[in-house]
């Protein structure tokens, strides 16, 4: 049979088929064996865009018998994107409510509120101490001012 002809073109896909394997041998047999190996490489290129915790996504376009290699990069990274934002949404969702802090604080302890002392009784207890300072320097043979005493009571408190 010519397959060449327009008898050939009457027949079905598996007929044809079946003709060219009968009489074309060799011509289908390269034709198979382009096929297969070009199939590998299209398992190998889907495979070869493996990422941790997407096995099964690429082992599904590996044996789809379409999805190339880039169409399958493109699928891992947008399974990869959805994992993320699936786990964004998750830290969120358990992160702690923030703490609601004083804007005007200033991480110092407070300052003890000073008692409030009268002016007059304070200013009498300081010139006294300034006159008992003078006092036991003179007993003791040096005398002193009184801004001299005045230091020393401070430096005493």
């Amino acid at each position: 049979m010519n397959l060449f002809t327009t008898e050939a073109a009457s027949l079905s896909a598996e007929q044809l088929a079946a003709a060219l394997t009968e009489h074309h041998t060799p011509i289908v047999a390269a034709i198979h064996a382009q096929g297969a190996a070009a199939e590998r490489e299209r398992i190998q290129a889907v495979r070869a865009q493996l990422m941790p915790g997407h096995e099964k996504l690429i082992e599904q376009l590996a044996f789809d018998g379409k999805t190339s290699g880039p169409e399958a990069a493109v699928q891992v990274v947008n399974a990869e994107r959805a994992a993320a934002d699936k786990r964004r949404a998750a830290l969120a969702a358990d992160a702690p409510s923030p703490v609601v802090g004083d804007p005007t604080a200033t991480g110092d302890p407070p300052a003890k509120p000073k008692a409030e002392a009268d002016p007059m009784a304070e200013a009498e207890r300081l010139a006294t101490a300034i006159a008992k300072a003078q006092a036991s320097a003179a007993a003791a043979g040096r005398p002193i001012s009184a801004i001299q005493a005045m230091a020393l009571v401070k430096q005493q408190a």
